[in-house]
């Protein structure tokens, strides 16, 4: 039996994570100046961690490099 079930992924940016400590942590490191040598490279790592892939069938979050939904089993097209 086939999986007729094609999804597309979805990259969206989070706002409640991992990210965005890194990016708070980075922004009141940045107000002094010694503070934003460190500080604006976790403001760009927390950037690159905010961003996630969803499937678009359900919405679940997926690897980037996934090939099937692990919640719906829809196929992921690239």
């Amino acid at each position: 039996m086939t999986n007729n079930k094609q999804a597309k992924l979805i990259k969206k940016s989070e706002f409640a994570g991992v990210g965005m400590w890194y990016q708070l942590i980075g922004l009141l490191l940045c107000l002094t100046v010694i503070g934003a040598i460190i500080g604006i490279p976790l403001l760009i790592v927390g950037g690159r961690k905010a961003i996630v892939y969803k499937c678009s069938n359900c919405m679940n979050k997926v690897e980037k490099d996934a090939k099937i939904c692990p919640i719906c089993k829809a196929d992921i097209i690239k």
